[in-house]
């Protein structure tokens, strides 16, 4: 015995100094125990018994492989320690006591793992290093078998008497390769099982789409969508479509995942309509007669407002010029001298309807002698030729070309004295006069547009305007959008002028009115029936939820020709409406990825059939209760995985603790406990220890 420190003894110390008085009579170890702490003291520590060994202690016995090297280990360090079946023991005045008490103990089962730690954390690395499937297998493997030497070697420096054995320096290889792969597995659950999924390219893209689009609207198809649609790979739809033709968890999935998305996806499109002006997409339909006519009168208030907008600014005009001036007419006696020389002015009869006319008003033209006569000369002749086109029989073509050619001949001097400020020189007579021009110029392109008379020329044609509109170029709609009197289509520039023609209110109305019209047509066109979905629901006719297809509505957004529907609803609304039909289409499987998935395996696999082969004739019970059981214990859990909020986010890898741990931490974490779960459970079966 060493000598003693002073002060109370420990038990090891007491218990040294009773051996040697018991095996050798000499009793001077004991004598200076009590002399220095009292007998009482060496009594009472006698009977208290020795201290459980110290976190220290069993860090160190941690490292030994089996239960004689770990009371070796303890031998060492000054505990009583000895082996009891399977387990270490240490020798108290009460009897044998377990070294590790049954249950958890804080710290000492912490103390206990020091041993696993070096071919556990070097497993976890080499897979880290290593990477990929194989080549982090083999560093896994690489690391165990290091980290097991050193778990060796060390338990001999501690005290173990065991010698080295590569046996089981290599079965701590198999543990550390079959902990790896399920710790491949337990961190991809960690991260998200579907994370990778859902990253993969284009259904990345589709989640954010999607998340953007939620966000300008209010909308929530992010978080109504089915969980497959935004997870590439076919294992995950065709899971879902089989749970979707399940008898027991059908309707589970039908009534929290299938209508709750078509009906945020009917939501969506009204949030779309919103954005129109005028009574919105759940106002009361008007008849396409109404719309009709409401185009026609708009068309006729907004031109005579125009009129009078135009003839102020002509007055405005003439107020800082000489309407007696005669202006420059060069363009006109040109067109003269070239009717004149033109063969229908040579011919006697044939094709010479409306000639006279034409030399009533080449006589007129030849005799204007001021502003003020130019311009009455130019409109009369402007409206006989108007006439002619709403009665063909008044006027042969080649008359109406000549009168043409005239009218433009005067309208181009008439625009040259406006530029030139009616000669005076004055800055403010050329600024009147270029805002009339071209003002003038507007209104006669609007109003005398073939499309726009055309389909407003009589109210038969103008009740089909909302079909019209849909072959019309989008010069020819803007053109019945400036004629109607509606001003920029664009939402975000709503009161702004867009040219110097003014809206009006009566065509802001109309306007809104064909804008409701074509936005319910393409919402008509959209539908679909549960049967096209494959999805198990009644319609909208029975109380259903009302089912929008993105892909028709693709196809009945394309057949308008290509910024047509940017002049009729504005860039923002078109853009949402195209974006919203191709979200639909992404996440609607029957639309995508599952567009040949098919229903007959449902028939064969069904419940039904199950129970019928239990209690028939074949032998078939015991597999059709197999096939019962595996069918509940994967339906129970897809159902959950795919209806629970909280286990979508988390297989997406969406839960507000995946996104703040980094990466490779829920993958070490992973691996982590792959390792310990394959040492506490594997290992044992390969013979380690």
């Amino acid at each position: 015995m060493g000598r003693y420190s002073g002060g109370r003894p420990t038990y090891n110390e007491v218990h040294q100094a009773y051996t040697q008085l018991q095996q050798l009579g000499d009793s001077s170890a004991l004598d200076r125990l009590i002399a220095g702490a009292g007998k009482p003291a060496v009594v009472e520590v006698w009977k208290a018994g020795p201290e459980p060994p110290t976190f220290l202690q069993r860090l160190q016995a941690g490292f030994a492989s089996d239960p004689l090297s770990e009371a070796q280990i303890y031998q060492e360090q000054g505990v009583p320690a000895s082996v009891r079946g399977d387990e270490v023991v240490y020798q108290t005045p009460q009897g044998q006591t377990p070294v590790d008490p049954a249950g958890f103990d804080f710290p000492g089962d912490v103390a206990d793992l020091g041993g696993e730690a070096p071919a556990t954390i070097l497993s976890i690395l080499g897979g880290l290093v290593g990477g990929g499937p194989i080549s982090g297998g083999a560093g896994a493997v690489a690391g165990g078998m290091a980290g097991d030497a050193i778990r060796q070697k060390a338990a001999q420096q501690f005290g173990s008497k065991r010698d080295y054995d590569l046996g089981q320096t290599a079965i701590e290889g198999g543990t550390s390769l079959l902990g790896e792969a399920g710790g491949a597995v337990a961190s991809k659950a960690l991260k998200g099982p579907l994370r990778e999924s859902v990253q993969a390219p284009g259904f990345q893209k589709l989640s954010e789409d999607v998340a953007r689009f939620d966000a300008d609207l209010e909308t929530n198809l992010a978080g109504t969508a089915p969980l497959e649609a935004t997870a590439s790979g076919d294992m995950m739809p065709a899971w879902a479509q089989r749970l979707r033709e399940d008898d027991q968890y059908g309707a589970t999935i039908r009534d929290k995942v299938d209508i709750p998305f078509r009906e945020e996806i009917a939501n969506a499109m009204d949030k779309i309509g919103e954005w129109l002006p005028g009574e919105g997409p759940t106002a009361t339909r008007r008849s396409r007669e109404e719309v009709g006519s409401m185009l026609r009168d708009a068309v006729t208030a907004t031109q005579q407002q125009r009129r009078g907008t135009r003839t102020g600014l002509y007055e405005g005009f003439e107020e800082v010029i000489d309407p007696s001036v005669l202006p420059d007419m060069t363009a006109t006696r040109d067109a003269i001298g070239e009717i004149m020389s033109s063969n229908i002015m040579k011919r006697q009869k044939s094709g010479t309807t409306g000639r006279a006319a034409l030399e009533n008003a080449l006589e007129e033209a030849s005799a204007i002698d001021n502003y003020t006569t130019l311009q009455v000369v130019r409109q009369g002749i402007f409206d006989e030729a108007n006439m002619a086109k709403t009665d063909p029989t008044k006027m042969s073509k080649g008359v109406e070309g000549l009168f043409e050619k005239l009218y433009a001949a005067l309208k181009a001097d008439e625009n040259a004295f406006l530029e030139a400020g009616g000669g005076t020189g004055s800055e403010v007579a050329r600024q009147r006069g270029g805002e009339a021009m071209r003002y003038a110029a507007e209104m006669f392109g609007a109003d005398e547009s073939k499309f726009v008379r055309r389909v407003l020329g009589d109210a038969e044609k103008a009740t089909n305007i909302a079909d019209m509109v849909r072959n019309a170029t989008p010069e020819q709609v803007k053109a019945l959008r400036l004629s109607v009197g509606m001003g920029p289509a664009d939402i975000m520039q709503q009161g702004a002028q867009e040219s110097m023609l003014e809206a009006t209110e009566e065509g802001a109305t109309a306007w809104a009115a064909l804008q409701l019209e074509v936005f319910k047509d393409l919402r008509q066109a959209a539908q679909t029936t549960p049967g096209q979905l494959r999805q198990r629901m009644v319609g909208p006719e029975r109380g259903g939820p009302e089912l929008i297809s993105g892909q028709k509505l693709q196809t009945a957004l394309g057949k308008y020709k290509d910024g047509a529907l940017e002049e009729i609803f504005g860039p923002a609304v078109t853009r949402d409406l195209k974006t919203f039909a191709s979200l639909v289409k992404d996440l609607t499987l029957t639309e995508s990825t599952l567009g040949n998935f098919s229903n007959t395996a449902r028939a064969s696999g069904s419940m039904v059939n199950d129970v019928k082969d239990i209690f028939g004739p074949g032998g078939m019970g015991s597999m059709a209760i197999a096939r019962i059981v595996s069918r509940s214990l994967t339906g129970f859990i897809g159902t959950k995985a795919f209806t629970w909020p909280m286990g979508r986010r988390v297989l997406r890898g969406d839960a507000r603790w995946q996104n703040l741990a980094p990466a490779t931490a829920l993958e070490s974490l992973g691996r982590l406990g792959g390792q310990v779960g394959a040492r506490e459970y594997i290992r044992p079966l390969l013979g380690g220890k």
